[in-house]
This record gives structure tokens, C-alpha cells and sequence, in this order.
């Protein structure tokens, strides 16, 4: 016959180790979790400079008060002829283009800037839950003895 202590003892063991086995489940889960939310095993979405895509060439407007001719044999309708803005000098294209650099150099330094600081905080976040561990490392062993 099986002796009363040592079913109890036995069963009392079952019952640790299963204890044991979900809670290793759950920290094997956080750690699968954090490890993903680290930044540094992330692709960088910075932005590459490559060639610039040249927009189609669009067809050069007749001065301003003459009419195009329709084409011969064409249905279309003659519309009164489109009056176009002056286009601007070399002077304030050379400004725009300026201007337009000194904002797209702005976006990015503002852009990196958010990076660095949400890197910081990521690492801030995997150095306290490694200080997290460690100290439950130390209780476990303190536990031990």
C-alpha cells in the first residue's frame, strides 16, 4: 500500500512544479515581449536620399493676350485665351529653393531629434526591467539559501 506521507509529498511536489512551469511561461512571454519592443533590433526609418524623380514636363503656356490657334479639324470649342501669371525671376526661384531646403533640413533634424529621444527611452525601459530581473534573480537566490 502507498504510504499517506508520501502521496502527500508527491503530490505537494506535482503541484510546485506546475507553479514553477507558468510562471517561467509568463516571464519567457515578457522577455519575448520586451525583446521585440527593443528599438535597436528594429530597421531604422530613416529616410534615404536617393535621385529625385523629375516631374513630366508640362507645355509652355503662350504669352500672356495672344490666342493658340485651334488645331485644323479640331471639334473643340474656342475658349477666350488664359492669361498666366508672370513666372518668377531667377532671383526669387534661387530664394524659393532656399527657403525649401532650410524647411526640409528642419523636418529632419526635428525628426532625428524625436528619434534619439524615443531611443532613450527604450533604453531607459530595457535598463529598469534588467534591474528588474537582477533583483529577482537576487531574491530567488536569497530565497535558496
Amino acid at each position: 500500500m502507498i504510504d499517506p506521507v508520501s502521496l502527500t509529498v508527491a503530490l505537494g511536489a506535482v503541484v510546485v512544479s506546475v507553479f514553477i512551469y507558468l510562471e517561467t511561461r509568463k516571464q519567457r512571454k515578457l522577455t519575448e515581449v520586451m525583446v521585440k519592443s527593443l528599438a535597436f533590433l528594429q530597421k531604422p526609418s530613416i529616410p534615404r536620399r536617393g535621385p529625385k524623380v523629375s516631374k513630366p514636363a508640362t507645355p509652355v503656356p503662350a504669352p500672356p493676350g495672344t490666342a493658340q490657334p485651334a488645331p485644323p479639324n479640331s471639334r473643340r470649342i474656342a475658349l477666350a485665351p488664359v492669361l498666366t501669371p508672370k513666372s518668377p525671376s531667377p532671383a526669387e526661384q534661387a530664394r524659393i529653393a532656399l527657403a525649401a531646403r532650410r524647411e526640409e533640413r528642419k523636418r529632419l533634424e526635428l525628426q532625428l531629434r524625436q528619434q534619439r529621444e524615443q531611443w532613450k527611452r527604450q533604453k531607459d525601459v530595457a535598463k529598469a526591467i534588467g534591474w528588474v530581473l537582477d533583483r529577482m534573480d537576487l531574491d530567488d537566490e536569497e530565497d535558496e539559501d
